[in-house]
């Protein structure tokens, strides 16, 4: 059932006609977006995460670090997010122990590019970065030129650098509907608790599991956070297939 994970629209379309509890149960998880440091050099109004809300800021030790691989340990993808995870204190120490840590078989990470050029070498430990790309009017930094040089910079290793545009979808406009995250492969993890969806750990009164053994077969029970997330949509992305489009227009309320 993995492929069925990376349809956005199929997830959705089925939890409009009851359908999507079963899917949930069936999804196979194959990525973990692993919190390391709530600390951020930004200050996103409607940030999916909250972290200008949050008065303390956190940093994962290795001893949590440790802790986490015994729990995910084998899982194909390991994602590094935060805040901003290149801000952790011991980011440059950390990064190179994760892959044969987790025994994952593709390290990732999400940032903002604060220190793609302090740091670029670091960054060869990652088989892609996924930079969130921050430009005016919206925000008053443009980090445009900070992608683009890691991306020179990591091109002749094979290390691609993703990139897309921001979208903080303020809360007046949010809907109660899952989006495809709630769908997806992925899960996250922040504080010894793991949340159903990427974003999850961000959302405030979530509900979550804790991070021991066993997650699997307890994740399906825990409840998407649709109705607080910042991400939750009201309608289908664009890019569906013909038939989850069809089924999700035959079948809404």
């Amino acid at each position: 059932m993995k492929w069925l994970g990376e349809k956005p629209g199929v997830g959705l379309a089925l939890s409009r006609i009851g359908l999507g509890g079963v899917f949930r149960r069936v999804r196979e998880i194959m990525c973990v977006n692993l919190v390391i440091t709530t600390r951020c050099n930004l200050s996103c109004p409607n940030c999916c995460c909250d972290i200008p809300g949050r008065k303390q800021r956190w940093d994962a030790d290795m001893e949590y670090l440790e802790r986490a691989a015994e729990c995910f340990r084998g899982i194909d993808r390991l994602q590094l997010t935060g805040g901003e995870p290149s801000l952790h204190p011991q980011f440059q120490e950390i990064v190179p122990r994760m892959r044969d840590l987790f025994r994952c078989r593709s390290l990732t990470i999400e940032s903002n590019g604060v220190r793609f050029r302090q740091i670029p070498m670091i960054f060869e430990h990652f088989d892609a970065i996924y930079a969130t790309q921050y430009a005016p009017p919206e925000f008053e930094r443009d980090n445009s030129e900070g992608i683009r040089f890691l991306r020179d910079h990591l091109r002749p290793k094979g290390i691609t650098v993703h990139s897309s545009d921001i979208h903080h979808i303020p809360r007046p406009a949010r809907g109660d509907q899952p989006c495809f995250r709630g769908f997806s492969v992925t899960v996250s993890c922040y504080l010894g608790k793991i949340y159903p969806c990427c974003v999850g750990w961000g959302v405030e009164g979530a509900r979550s599991i804790p991070m021991e053994s066993g997650w699997r077969g307890a994740l399906p029970s825990v409840q998407l956070p649709c109705s607080t997330c910042r991400f939750a949509q009201e309608k289908l992305p664009k890019r569906v297939s013909s038939w989850s489009g069809y089924f999700f227009k035959r079948f809404r309320g």
